[in-house]
């Protein structure tokens, strides 16, 4: 008996089926899910931190004694670090909102005061939608780089923020003990 009996199981793994997902890409279009979301923001704001202290660094010597020559100069490297920073941000935020299925319109919602901090939560913890939508492929599973990126990065920024505390905070108080101490002396210019 040669015959196929039309009650058993397919011989294909159904379970095995190729699925497809997209590449994450910071510019262009496409899907981002949440922890590379909160990765790659983190990583862009600690990379912008650490440009403009560098920057910080070098120019505060080169002005020398004349201060008032620093800040137009500063304010220019802000504004240049700011304008990056929004781009990239956009840009995130409109890839983590198609993820959800939504217009990338949206985004302009953090620019609204209250609004945007229920909206930064609901993009940082709202789940993507399964599966193809109508923005593309659901992205790439993550990897252990994006695990240790999502948690190694903001453990950085905090350590270093704490690190400037802890130097500036002591400064701080020379400083204003000695401009009192100045004062109580009758300094005057």
């Amino acid at each position: 008996m040669s015959a196929t009996n039309p009650y058993t199981a397919p011989g294909s793994a159904v379970a095995d089926a190729a699925v497809a997902y997209a590449e994450p890409k910071v510019f262009g279009t496409g899907r981002l899910g949440r922890l590379r979301y909160f990765g790659y923001s983190f990583m862009i704001t600690f990379a912008l931190y650490i440009v403009l202290g560098i920057a910080a660094a070098v120019m505060v010597p080169m002005v020398g004694n004349n201060p008032e020559a620093l800040g137009p100069m500063f304010i220019g490297l802000y504004l240049v670090a700011a304008v990056v920073g929004t781009v990239i941000a956009v840009f995130l935020g409109v890839q983590r909102l198609h993820d959800m299925g939504y217009s990338g319109w949206l985004w302009l919602l953090l620019l609204v005061p209250i609004v945007n901090i229920l909206m930064s939560l609901f993009m940082l913890f709202a789940p993507g939608t399964d599966g193809e939508n109508q923005y593309g492929l659901p992205p790439k599973p993550n990897n252990g780089g994006v695990y240790l990126m999502a948690i190694a990065v903001p453990v950085v920024m905090f350590f270093f923020i704490g690190l400037l505390a802890a130097i500036a905070v002591p400064a701080y108080q020379e400083y204003v003990e000695r401009a009192q101490q100045m004062e109580m002396n009758g300094y005057n210019r």
